[in-house]
């Protein structure tokens, strides 16, 4: 992950955009990740542990793509 600059946090403060999800977020927190060409290319709805072996190889398989 060094060689990539940090992923950028968004919050919706208005709580709006979670309802306009295609298909719509199951509750909170959810996290949506999407690649440069702004496609969703994963999902996870309920609290994630981003520092875990799964989040990190998660991650790792989208750059490499």
């Amino acid at each position: 992950m060094a060689a990539n600059a940090p992923l950028k946090l968004y919050r919706d403060p208005s709580y709006r955009l979670s309802f306009e999800l295609e298909p719509r977020a199951e509750g909170y927190p959810t996290t949506v990740i999407y690649d440069k060409q702004g496609r969703e290319r994963a999902r996870l709805s309920g609290d994630a542990d981003w520092s875990s072996p799964e989040a990190r190889a998660l991650v790792e398989k989208l750059l490499a793509e």
